[in-house]
This record gives C-alpha cells, sequence and structure tokens, in this order.
C-alpha cells in the first residue's frame, strides 16, 4: 500500500508534537511493509521535496493546514490512500477532494459537532484513537476502527529516581504533581493550580508541589494566578526557552519518573502524555470525560467528577470543569497510598500502548484490509494480499 501521512511535522521541528510524535512512530513501524510519504502542515516544508531518513517528505504549501498541496502530493506519491492525523475542524475541503481519505481522529467531548460528521460521512475509513472516540462515534452511525496511540521503550521505570529528581531541582521529599502539555484555555492549566492549592491545605504536614512542563507566559497568564494561589515557592516550570526547544525523549522520561501523579484536567482526544506515565509507573488524575479518562486502568489513578461544563475555548467544545476538592482528595489518596503497588498496576496497563504490539497487532491488520479493498488481488475467485508470491 502507498499511504500518505499528513499531519504535523514529524522529522523537521525541533520539537514534535504528540501528534508528530506519533505519526514518526507510525511511519517506522509500518514501512517495511508499505511505501509511506509525510506532507507536513503548518507552512514547515519550504525546500521542496527531499528525503530523510528513506522517509520522503513533501512541500507544505502556503495554507496553513496545507490543503492547497496534499491531492498535487498525493497525485506525484500515487497514493492510495491518505491518512490525517490532526483534529478535523481544521480542513475546510480536504472531504471534497478525490482523495481515499483515513482520518485518525481525536474525540474530545460530546456531541460531535455537525461539521464534523460531515466530514467523517467522506471518509474511506475512519480509525479512532479512544474508547470514548470510539463510542461517539458508534452512536451516530460511523463505523470506525480503535487503535490507540503508542509509546516507545524508551519510556520505562527509572531505577535512579533521586537522580531524576536531582535533574529537575526537586527534593526528595516534595510530593509532585505533574502537568505536560500546552499552555491553552482547552487544557485549563489554571484549575490545575487551584487543584495543587487545595490539596496543600488538606495535606498540611505533606510538602504538595507542582510540576508545570509548559510554557506558564503562554496563551493564559499564569505567574499571576501562582502569586495570587500563594504558590510562588510551591511550583516549578521551565524557563521558556527550555520548554520551546523542547527535551530529548530521556529527559523526557526522567520528567516523568520525578512525578508522584501526572495530572490533565481539560478534554482529551487521547492523552499521550498519560500513557507515557503509566509506562514510567507513575498513577494519573483526569476528569471523568473524553478520552484521558480511558487511560485509567484498575488501580492506576482516579477520575475527577465533573462539577459543570463551559465552552470557554476558542474551538467552542464542550469543556470539563472538574470538581477542585474532589480531585485534591483523589490526590491525597496516592499521597497516602503504596506508591509500589501503584507502579505496579500502571506498567502492567501500559504494556497495551507498546508500540511493537500497535503495529502487529492493530495497525498492519487494519492496512491490509485497507489495501485489499483498494486493491484487491483476486486468484482463483478469492482476494488475496499483494505482499505473497503470486505464480
Amino acid at each position: 500500500m502507498r499511504l500518505m501521512i499528513y499531519t504535523d511535522p514529524c522529522v523537521i521541528k525541533t520539537k514534535p508534537s504528540g501528534y508528530s510524535k506519533v505519526a514518526m512512530s507510525l511511519i517506522q513501524g509500518i514501512r517495511d511493509r508499505h511505501q509511506v510519504a509525510h506532507t507536513p502542515m503548518l507552512r514547515t516544508n519550504k525546500m521542496g521535496l527531499f528525503v530523510y531518513q528513506n522517509l520522503l517528505v513533501y512541500p507544505s504549501g502556503d495554507e496553513e493546514f496545507g490543503e492547497d498541496v496534499i491531492e498535487k502530493n498525493c497525485l506525484h506519491f500515487n497514493a492510495d490512500a491518505v491518512l490525517t492525523l490532526k483534529d478535523l475542524y481544521v480542513f475546510g475541503k480536504l472531504a471534497t477532494l478525490p482523495l481515499e481519505w483515513i482520518p485518525y481522529v481525536p474525540i474530545d467531548g460530546t456531541p460531535i459537532g455537525a461539521g464534523v460528521v460531515n466530514r467523517l460521512r467522506h471518509a474511506f475509513k475512519v480509525v479512532s484513537m479512544s474508547e470514548f472516540g470510539e463510542k461517539e462515534l458508534n452512536k451516530i452511525g460511523i463505523k470506525n476502527t480503535l487503535i490507540h496511540h503508542g509509546v516507545g521503550e524508551e519510556y520505562r521505570r527509572h531505577e535512579d529516581r533521586p537522580m531524576c529528581r536531582r535533574r529537575f531541582h526537586i527534593k526528595p521529599d516534595e510530593f509532585l504533581i505533574g502537568f505536560v502539555g500546552l499552555n491553552t484555555e482547552r487544557k485549563n492549566v489554571s484549575r490545575v493550580l487551584e487543584i495543587i492549592r487545595e490539596t496543600r491545605d488538606m495535606n498540611p504536614d505533606v510538602d504538595v508541589k507542582g510540576f508545570l512542563w509548559t510554557n506558564v507566559d503562554k496563551e493564559v497568564p499564569l505567574r499571576g494566578e501562582i502569586i495570587e494561589l500563594a504558590l510562588n515557592e510551591h511550583i516549578h516550570w521551565p524557563n521558556p526557552e527550555m520548554y520551546d526547544h523542547g527535551l530529548p525523549e530521556e529527559n523526557m522520561v526522567e520528567l516523568y519518573n520525578a512525578f508522584d501523579c501526572t495530572i490533565t484536567v481539560g478534554n482529551e482526544g487521547f492523552w499521550l502524555p498519560g500513557a507515557e506515565s503509566l509506562a514510567c509507573g507513575v498513577p494519573l488524575i483526569v476528569p471523568d470525560y473524553a478520552a484521558a479518562a480511558d487511560r485509567v486502568g484498575p488501580g492506576c489513578g482516579y477520575k475527577v467528577k465533573v462539577s459543570e461544563y463551559t465552552r470557554n475555548n476558542p474551538v467552542a467544545i464542550r469543556q470539563p470543569l472538574v470538581d477542585v476538592s474532589d480531585a485534591a482528595r483523589k490526590i491525597t489518596r496516592i499521597i497516602n497510598g503504596d506508591r509500589e503497588k501503584y507502579a505496579k498496576r500502571c506498567l502492567k496497563e501500559a504494556e497495551k500502548y507498546r508500540w511493537n504490539k500497535l503495529i502487529e497487532e492493530k495497525w498492519m491488520p487494519f492496512l491490509d484490509s485497507c489495501d485489499e479493498e483498494l486493491r484487491p488481488l483476486l486468484k482463483e475467485g478469492k482476494v488475496q494480499k499483494w505482499d505473497q508470491e503470486v505464480s
């Protein structure tokens, strides 16, 4: 099969997004049996057609999400299908182009917007990335295949946790609540700060602190809120240059291993930091809403009840507002719990997100089914695979 992967830049950007990390792992996993090319979004490739580590990379075009070049790129590559890994609201005309389109779609709220539904009805196949997304798509009659995002083998529990903490200037006796993600209205990092404050008040004998792996000066200015909540000396965050440049994967592994729990309070389409955190043996705190809740396996953390909903974000997605006190109580359970038991359960749960497992058990059978439908090989009245010897 000849497959065009169309997503965030996964071979150009020094700091990969979650989507681009997934795209690169997928490309590396499937290209022994399928021919793959990549069209990066966000106007990042203005160098023309080039090859990077045996991957053909196409120009990005002048539109932010590349809809002005994707048809031309697919025709040049002679692609059988184009797989997109992006929120569907960014596309305007992709669904109407003469392409066999496979959206690997994040569903991060309910109900699914009419615009997204209309786009999906034009797709050749639909891949969901979470149980929540699978359920919501089934509700509206969109047939889909569930395939999770994966994590690499480098995400493991570190043998020297004290060293991991020293690396980030974290004291041995701190209970560290970690957040990894963008500082946007949709991520609602302000709510995370309120939860840290409430957890400190609930546990006066414990040195509860937070680590925000984000840019505190971006979309939501957080410094003022940190001061207002009297958390000046209780929040760690990187300088903007370090965050914008990004850390190598091995250092991100050390950061996760320094956490005592990892939190999100926004609506997620999958929540890759949650899967990465599990692989490092760190329990999770999530809203009982959307796809982040799917990452919490038995004994791997807690789902926090949602007190109300808002649409205070640029794309008007239904967004949860978690109950701050309930979140603090759930974190207190982790404070008083057995760290080793949490870690053991998290590591077991993380095995289902390993890339080698997902490629062999999910992606290869799915792509084989696409191949049979797009390019059927008929022999003696039966459809057979192209990757076998044919006499």
